[in-house]
């Protein structure tokens, strides 16, 4: 038996060393491409519910149609230059499953939300500017675009990576006493305030009150709160036994633990914690955040407008939280190489088809109050900050109801009108959120839409986001 279990563990460990050194040559390839400006990396970033998968099903729509763009002017970084672009698959088993996605579309149905790391990679083809560029005689410049996409709820665990299980528990402690957590789950709050942090740790009890802990989790996502950890317990199927699962102890909140025994409340809490952050959260941070020159910031701004004060509070708190994990500044060679900046930084508000046109701009307005003090080190660190506003597969359209205009959409194949209140310009004062009473943001379903290489599904300013990033990559 005992020689059995040692087969097993090296045979694990033989895994384990063949993936990170398959890992390590997909990293040394990627930067050795990006530091010949043969390869863009982009992060779709945004919690779950802002439209990443939406966003980047629609994005190779569009970037898959090219002819149909240049016809109609569009792209003019690349005017004149642009010869072709694919769908490549990326190698190994994380590659995005675009054709999955636009089967749902097709059938009326928003794409899956992502469970796991995903990524595309595009190949574009460009004519080269004079015959220096095009050394290899081979009429175009190849540049390829990889662009991660991975579970909102991964995102809302990165913060753990800079804080202690102590931390943790002050940090929940704070948010467990405003509302509306504490009104969600009183009992919880008070069986984790009561619980000694030093007495012997019971299996039996944690697994009830972790059972009770994750429902209270999935409450305050479905709440529109965006502090929920750990994250990955929210996705379906997470498993406790192949996730360390764990939960604040609130009873310590502001006394010293260290005298706590190993096989105590506070000793087993804090081993596991510091196996979810080495084991989970610091790898994806490494993966993916660390290895990325563009993040495209995803944000539902109607959504939280319609979830009410606290979500739109949450939401920049969750935000600022996010954001100030990332490494910022212009890269040179060797910084593309071995450990790239995010040099371009894109915030966009999402869903802006569900806005009457002649308040899309205050959109914009809301995403720049909501971001202000988020970006103040990527400009200092001379990082490009842009925000845009779209909707990456529109599902409205604009007609005239009772003189006024107002926003038409299909449901059960029937025409039906959309309303909403006047939309803040700017930070939402108390006169904008009593006008927002009582108003939630409409549930669309996704249009008619046709063959997926043939024809370029509807949207709202897609081609300025698809734009932007051509000029990354127009030598």
């Amino acid at each position: 038996m005992a020689q059995d279990h040692w087969k097993q563990r090296l045979a694990a460990g033989a895994r384990r060393s063949q993936a990170e050194l398959k890992q390590l040559a997909q990293r040394t390839d990627r930067g050795v491409r990006r530091a010949l400006g043969q390869r863009s990396c982009i992060a779709l970033t945004g919690f779950s519910g802002a439209g990443k998968s939406t966003l980047l099903t629609s994005l190779i729509n569009q970037i898959l149609n090219h002819q149909v763009q240049q016809a109609h002017g569009l792209w003019p970084e690349v005017q004149g230059r642009w010869l072709s672009a694919r769908l490549k698959a990326p190698g190994g088993a994380d590659h995005y499953p675009f054709i999955e996605q636009v089967r749902k579309l097709r059938a009326g149905h928003w794409p899956a939300s992502t469970e796991g790391l995903s990524r595309c990679l595009l190949e574009v083809r460009l004519k080269p500017r004079h015959r220096l560029q095009d050394v290899r005689g081979r009429g175009y410049l190849s540049h390829e675009v990889e662009i991660w996409d991975y579970p909102g709820e991964w995102l809302m665990d990165l913060p753990l990576a800079k804080m202690s299980y102590g931390d943790w528990v002050a940090d929940s402690y704070i948010n467990f006493n405003n509302e509306p957590r504490n009104a969600l789950a009183p009992d919880l709050y008070q069986r984790l305030l009561d619980l000694d942090p030093a007495s012997p740790f019971d299996p039996l009890q944690f697994d009830a009150l972790f059972n009770s802990y994750r429902e209270f989790l999935m409450q305050a996502k479905a709440s529109g709160l965006h502090i929920v950890n750990p994250g990955r317990f929210l996705l379906p199927g997470a498993d406790a036994a192949e996730i360390p699962a764990f939960v604040p102890l609130l009873g310590a909140y502001g006394k010293a633990q260290n005298d706590a025994a190993p096989n105590s409340w506070w000793g087993e809490m804090s081993r596991r914690y510091a196996h979810y952050v080495a084991g989970f959260v610091r790898p994806f941070l490494e993966q993916v955040f660390l290895q990325v020159d563009h993040q495209l910031v995803l944000v539902d701004l109607l959504g939280s407008l319609g979830q009410g004060r606290q979500s739109l509070n949450e939401l920049r708190r969750s935000l600022a939280r996010v954001l100030q994990l990332f490494t910022y500044g212009q890269n040179g060679w060797l910084d593309k190489l071995v450990a790239p900046k995010v040099e371009q930084l894109t915030f966009i508000a999402t869903k802006l088809d569900a806005v009457l046109p002649a308040q899309r701009a205050h959109m914009g307005d809301l995403m720049r109050a909501l971001v202000a003090e988020s970006v103040q080190l990527a400009r200092f660190e001379s990082t490009h900050v842009d925000h845009m506003e779209l909707a990456a597969i529109s599902c409205t359209r604009v007609g005239n109801r009772n003189g006024e205009a107002a926003l038409i959409t299909e449901r059960g194949g029937e025409p039906a009108w959309l309303a909403h209140p006047p939309l803040p310009r700017g930070w939402p004062t108390d006169t904008d959120w009593a006008q927002l009473s009582g108003w939630a943001t409409p549930q669309l379903t996704p249009p008619t839409l046709g063959d997926p290489l043939q024809t370029a599904w509807p949207n709202i300013h897609m081609g300025a986001l698809i734009s932007h990033l051509l000029r990354e990559l127009n030598p």
